[in-house]
């Protein structure tokens, strides 16, 4: 299976495509380890870090004039600034002129989690792209049952009831001017790679979204490896629509279907029949009309009648990305990872490697807010091995594909996610992974017991717990 995930998420949660994430490396200038890894605090924008003494897991940025934490984030008009984390919004009349902030409220919780201090507001460039555009502070609490929201074509939606979520009027819309601009570097190139980064007037340097820049096609792109423990990667392009469908019976021909008003991709992505088959990246071709496009489900190439509302894109000669390899650095018990290219590219990845555990971790915050090294691992699902769902059992499910597809990696850890009520924040307990499990599984329904249906997944013994005591822990922390 490819993984493809944000940086710093640690679990497989159902994961599927290529894992990528990678942080800048750059070197301090009198030769001395640099533990921000490229990236560099200014005068007023101040790098928040997991600090695990040796190492640092950059996280984010405090903003010291506004007395908030921030992130560089790319804005509408083609800006960037370092933004407060914000909630969504939506509104409160058929007409979508009466915005309202949504905060979703967890009944698993006594306590609910802090609203978001601020809600973002989004616009459409076209049908399938939104932009960040407009930033508000939360005011009171309001009263509602029921909001509307704006589809792609600025009509309005609605109304959906609610009763989940708490809502909150806005207060004066925060001017841009007010927030750092964080405008984004030309790439450093030292070969068909180069590095980029968000970086402002006062000296902040900031990793760009875990993106370098591949000279040679032309577009940003994200190193990419497919399962832990890899030693290579490649530089997997942003911008790429799915080549999903087919221009021929025999299903050998892909093609790509767009909406319409959509902007066109440069490139085209089309997955294998199995999780862990390497996807093929082809530059999107010429446009045609096809009486009939094809369709793969596994076992038969079938025909159908196109949407009138999309174009549709042939595919050129498979294109060859550019390959890293991918290391550990040095370090304690816990160790960096890179990406490096012979040409002098070195870029961290978003993992480390524990040394005692031997295996991939990245922070997790729990709810006592302590930071751990949590290893990759897959979740704990409790299962029945009989028809009156009566006799638990804890197993960890891996998505395998059909029976023909080759075994997963199997990792040698699995959590489990409990959400502590009173402060509504998650924790993770970690375990080992016994023996495979191949015997009866029910699963209990609202109102019934039923056999477990799923026949594409691998399933695994849960064995011992690992105490948070033996991972390597970490604080968070702000450069001064």
């Amino acid at each position: 299976m490819s993984f493809r995930g944000l940086a710093g998420f640690v679990l497989y949660l159902a994961a599927c495509g290529e894992v990528t994430g990678a942080k800048l490396d750059a070197s301090t200038p009198d030769g001395a380890p640099d533990l921000n890894d490229g990236a560099k605090s200014g005068a007023r924008l101040k790098l928040r870090y997991v600090d695990y003494g040796n190492l640092r897991d950059v996280q984010g940025v405090r903003d010291t004039q506004r007395n908030e934490d921030c992130r560089p984030q790319e804005w509408s008009g083609g800006k960037a600034y370092c933004v407060p984390d914000a909630g969504g919004i939506v509104y409160a009349n058929a007409a979508c002129t009466q915005r309202l902030g949504q905060v979703y409220r967890d009944s698993a919780c006594t306590t609910q989690s802090p609203p978001p201090g601020y809600f973002v507001d989004y616009t459409f460039t076209n049908a399938c792209t939104t932009e960040r555009a407009h930033l508000f502070p939360r005011a009171t609490k309001v009263a509602a049952t029921q909001y509307y929201f704006k589809n792609s074509d600025g009509s309005c939606g609605g109304p959906i009831s609610s009763t989940t979520s708490d809502f909150y009027a806005l207060g004066a819309e925060i001017s841009m001017t007010d927030l750092v601009e964080t405008p984004i570097s030309a790439p450093a190139t030292t070969g068909r790679l180069g590095q980029r980064f968000y970086e402002s007037a006062d000296g902040l340097r900031y990793p760009l979204s875990y993106r370098v820049h591949d000279a040679l096609l032309g577009v940003d792109c994200f190193p990419g490896y497919r399962s832990a423990g890899a030693t290579t990667g490649r530089c997997i392009p942003e911008d790429a629509a799915y080549a999903g469908d087919f221009r021929d019976a025999a299903c050998t021909q892909p093609a790509v279907s767009v909406q319409s008003t959509c902007t066109k991709s440069k490139f085209a992505v089309h997955y294998g029949d199995c999780p862990y088959d390497e996807e093929t990246y082809y530059p999107l071709g010429t446009q045609f009309t096809p009486a009939n496009l094809y369709s793969d489900d596994g076992s038969s190439c079938a025909p159908y009648q196109p949407s009138p509302s999309d174009t549709h894109y042939t595919v050129g000669s498979p294109v060859t990305l550019a390959t890293l390899m991918r290391i550990k650095g040095n370090g304690d018990r816990l160790k960096p990872i890179y990406f490096q290219t012979a040409e002098g590219l070195k870029v961290r990845d978003s993992m480390f490697y524990d040394d005692e555990l031997q295996a991939e971790c990245s922070s997790r915050t729990q709810p006592d807010g302590s930071t751990l090294c949590l290893p990759r691992s897959y979740a704990i699902t409790t299962f029945y091995t009989d028809s009156g769902c009566t006799s638990a059992l804890d197993l960890m499910s891996v998505y395998r594909g059909a029976a023909t597809c080759s075994p997963p990696p199997l990792p040698s850890y699995a959590y489990r996610s409990t959400k502590d009520a009173g402060t509504c924040r998650t924790s993770y307990a970690l375990h080992n992974v016994g023996a495979s499990y191949t015997g009866p599984r029910f699963r209990k329904t609202s109102t019934a017991c039923i056999p477990d249906p799923i026949t594409t997944s691998l399933h695994y013994r849960i064995s011992t717990a690992i105490p948070n005591s033996q991972l390597v822990s970490g604080a968070m922390a702000v450069e001064p």
